[in-house]
């Protein structure tokens, strides 16, 4: 009984980090009126979370805080 009880133990703490994820990915297209606008830098304030847009303007940011943000 005590091996099945440190079984489930250990099998919850390994889930844990999982389910506690305060990251999110945010994808967006940069643009100025209708033209992408290439190499663009996308930083999220406050934070070291940043990228450059693709030659369409096209970005993916990763490990983005989850909340209200600004960039």
């Amino acid at each position: 009984m005590n091996h099945l009880l440190f079984i489930t133990a250990v099998s919850l703490l390994g889930i844990a980090p999982a389910l506690a994820q305060d990251t999110g990915t945010l994808t967006g297209k940069v643009r100025d009126k209708n033209e992408a606008l290439p190499a663009a830098t996308i930083q999220v304030m406050g934070t070291n979370v940043g990228t450059a847009a693709d030659v369409e303007g096209n970005f993916t940011l990763t490990h983005v805080p989850v909340g209200n943000l600004r960039i």
